[in-house]
């Protein structure tokens, strides 16, 4: 996803690295601790977003809008959030079991098709 991203959109950050520390996620009221619990964001105005928003904002950011939607939209928002915190608490299981991968590889594959399209309108634009 980061290779997707441009740094100036949004930067990945290992809140488990050693030596970790986030100033303004402390000011923001944020341990480290509850970093580490939920995927956290933090949007161009300075806005903490956590859990699925955090995931939207970075499916928009990387060019999936249908994917972002599912975590955006109201009407699927019933869906999505516990979905996400379901995924997060199974985080231990779904490595152990290889599907974490096989949802990075499915992830991967979106980016690709979504690149493949872009390159794709791009030529057909110059061509015209």
């Amino acid at each position: 996803m980061a290779a997707v991203i441009a740094p100036d959109q949004l930067e990945f950050v290992d809140c488990a690295a050693s030596g970790f520390n986030d100033d303004d996620a402390r000011a923001a009221g944020l341990s480290t601790r509850t970093l580490q619990q939920a995927l956290h964001a933090r949007d161009a105005d300075g806005r903490w977003l956590r859990g699925a928003d955090a995931v939207a904002a970075m499916y928009r950011l990387a060019g999936l809008p249908r994917l972002a939607a599912l975590f955006d939209s109201p009407r699927l928002r019933w869906f999505s959030a516990p979905g996400y915190w379901l995924f997060v608490r199974s985080r231990g299981f779904l490595k152990a079991t290889g599907l974490a991968s096989l949802y990075l590889v499915g992830i991967e594959r979106l980016l690709r098709r979504h690149s493949n399209q872009a390159d794709r309108n791009d030529r057909d634009q110059a061509a015209t």
